[in-house]
């Protein structure tokens, strides 16, 4: 049986030990996109800590939706200042609040008025549509595929137990 698969039985202390482990490399194999649903958003935001340090950008991105409001823009303005590298500020615009969006929005419009915009709204949508898109389902898959391993670990020992309560 799979660590994974036992995590939606676990309480808060089970899980805080796991995310330990994982952040100590202690657990190995342990995706860590399974914890998030289980994790409260201050383990979460611990747990991104140590993702920003071991450079996994798509463990970044499949955090987003877990993560509070306030921490993705705080992330989203390290990225646009340069601070956090490799990662696409357009992929951030589903999981910010209205005001920043609109923030980045007049931003965007101040500087297409002082140097020009080579803007062709149909391919920027395009883009940004296909970014989006792609980190989305990228951790939508991740999390499917996690799940899809702790039903086979919970069927597994569903059915260990129906045939040893037949025996008896």
């Amino acid at each position: 049986m799979r660590l994974s698969s036992i995590l939606p039985f676990l309480d808060q202390e089970d899980i805080k030990e796991v995310v330990k482990k994982i952040k100590n490399k202690e657990i190995k194999g342990v995706k860590l996109v399974t914890l998030y649903p289980f994790l409260d958003k201050e383990e979460l935001e611990e747990l991104y800590e140590a993702v920003v340090e071991s450079g996994n950008k798509r463990d970044i991105y499949s955090m987003l939706p877990f993560l509070s409001r306030s921490k993705i823009e705080e992330i989203y303005d390290k990225v646009q200042s340069g601070e956090l590298k490799g990662l696409k500020e357009e992929a951030f615009i589903p999981f910010l609040g209205r005001k920043k969006v609109k923030s980045i929005f007049d931003e965007l419009l101040k500087k297409a008025e002082r140097e020009g915009d080579d803007f062709d709204e149909e391919d920027d949508l395009d883009d940004l549509a296909d970014i989006i898109s792609d980190e989305i389902t990228n951790g939508i898959e991740d999390m499917v595929e996690g799940i899809e391993e702790m039903v086979e670990d919970i069927e597994e020992a569903v059915n260990k137990a129906v045939n040893k309560a037949e025996k008896k």
